[in-house]
């Protein structure tokens, strides 16, 4: 081969090198700023799903600041002295379950009526009873508590052992 080949084809290896390194330098330059604007907005979305979650604590402590304080006038209510009333009247609640109420202190149709439906469960899953639905007792005892014994019997004649029919 000449010189002027070889020297040709040596200038051709060499601009295909360089060609190949500038390739590469603007293939790993394109890559590296697609790589930070994906960055850019995970840190973005980051940022906002963190900002939810102040927020969303935020709104959770006020919900346990309002509960605490419900359970605060329950504990109240169920404190406060008073004449116990006779729970029998309520659809439901027979000499046992009125027994077992007064043992966790709610001895009032007031008490009874701020008394959840779930706390009521759990007093009679506590004492070990069956059979019994305190879903209408609260509602009964509002009745009750509020001396409407017409509004009480209206609602009891649609209850059917003091559930609902």
């Amino acid at each position: 081969m000449s010189d002027k080949g070889l020297g040709g084809f040596l200038t051709f290896i060499a601009g295909l090198i360089v060609a190949f390194i500038v390739g590469l330098i603007a293939g790993v330059s394109a890559a590296w700023f697609y790589l930070q604007e994906r960055i850019e907005a995970h840190m973005t979305r980051a940022r906002e799903l963190d900002a939810s979650l102040d927020q969303k604590a935020r709104r959770l402590q006020a919900w346990r600041t309002r509960a605490e304080r419900a359970e605060a006038r329950l504990q109240e209510l169920e404190a406060a002295p008073s004449e116990p009333d006779d729970l029998k009247r309520i659809e439901g609640i027979g000499p046992k379950f009125s027994e077992v109420l007064g043992q966790a202190g709610i001895t009032t149709f007031a008490q009874l009526a701020g008394t959840g439906v779930e706390r009521l469960k759990q007093i009679i899953q506590k004492a070990g009873l069956r059979l019994a639905d305190p879903t209408t007792w609260p509602e009964q005892a509002k009745w009750a508590a509020a001396g409407d014994w017409d509004g009480l019997e209206r609602l009891q004649s649609e209850l059917k052992g003091g559930r609902r029919a």
